[in-house]
């Protein structure tokens, strides 16, 4: 019996460290998670961006945050 992987949204700022963030979703989705990008899962239907958001997160199992290093 095969166990399905969490699907998982991605939440992050634009602005931080998108570069880290397509290699995270191109990782996570190379392991077999689903995973909702912004950039590659976001369906133009005509709503709102931040209602596309709430109901993405509202469809995953789980939801990771990046959140930037000091930089120290």
């Amino acid at each position: 019996m095969v166990t399905a992987l969490p699907s998982v949204f991605l939440s992050y700022a634009r602005s931080d460290d998108e570069a880290f963030v397509g290699r995270l979703h191109q990782a996570l989705e190379d392991k077999g998670f689903r995973v909702w990008w912004d950039r590659a899962s976001m369906p133009a239907r005509g709503l709102t961006f931040h209602q596309e958001i709430r109901d993405a997160i509202d469809a995953r199992d789980r939801t990771i945050l990046i959140v930037p290093g000091r930089g120290d």
